[in-house]
């Protein structure tokens, strides 16, 4: 057996598969709130442009990754913890 089949490798990365499932998943679910609500309200489309409504799509996707990847980073932390030590 090979690939996700394999049974003997989800003990190990079931839940590395399953957090970036939820990533990814979390990801699409923002953008496509901020496509909605940016093309449902007409004003927006008719103001500012189809550009400015899919760059909101695509920044809406965007706000989960930049955060994750702060809070997940280790050389924030440390340089965090190494500037507020008195």
């Amino acid at each position: 057996m090979s690939g996700l089949m394999n049974l003997e490798m989800w003990p190990v990365h079931g839940p590395e598969i399953a957090f970036l499932a939820l990533v990814v998943s979390i990801q699409l679910a923002f953008a496509i709130w901020q496509l909605v609500k940016y093309l449902t309200g007409e004003h927006y489309t008719r103001t500012f442009g189809w550009g400015v409504v899919l760059a909101k799509m695509y920044a809406g996707a965007m706000y989960l990754t930049f955060f994750l990847l702060l809070s997940m980073s280790r050389y924030l932390s440390t340089f965090l913890h190494l500037t507020t030590k008195c």
